[in-house]
């Protein structure tokens, strides 16, 4: 996958993400940079909204997390004992 495929997925299943104009500027094995433009996601204020800061965050963090090789064997999360 690439980053305007994952874009494109991004923006096909999270209907606020084509809203927010998201954009997926680069995607590597290691590192996902996504960015949005300040316009759509700007509170009253003329600053960030929380929400779109968090789904920003929240995608970003998404990926790297979702690529197979990190995922236990079986494929679903497992809690640790301690």
């Amino acid at each position: 996958m690439n980053a305007s495929e994952l874009q494109a997925l991004i923006r096909s299943r999270i209907p606020v993400a084509d809203f927010m104009q998201l954009e997926v500027r680069l995607l590597t094995p290691d590192q996902v940079d996504i960015s949005a433009p300040l316009e759509p996601n700007r509170n009253v204020h003329g600053t960030l909204f929380g929400g779109s800061g968090t789904a920003i965050a929240l995608v970003a963090a998404w990926k790297p997390c979702s690529r197979p090789e990190r995922r236990p064997q079986g494929g679903a999360a497992q809690g640790t004992k301690g």
